[in-house]
């Protein structure tokens, strides 16, 4: 995990209201839910810093349980 590192990224939610594309560029986090036009952050978002752990920049995490 910690050998590898993730520097850009596109993913697919497929959630029950709606599909909601989330991208990885560098550090920078973009979501296509209402969410997080508003406040930077989202459930989507912050599922993927956990999952991802170990494997993006440290200036990519959003979320305090990771910071």
């Amino acid at each position: 995990r910690h050998r590898m590192h993730v520097s850009a990224l596109q993913v697919d939610f497929d959630g029950e209201n709606d599909t909601h594309r989330v991208a990885l560029d560098g550090d920078a986090w973009r979501c296509s839910c209402d969410f997080f036009s508003g406040w930077g952050a989202c459930a989507h978002t912050m599922a993927l810093e956990r999952v991802l752990d170990g494997m993006i920049p440290a200036t990519a995490i959003s979320s305090p349980a990771f910071a």
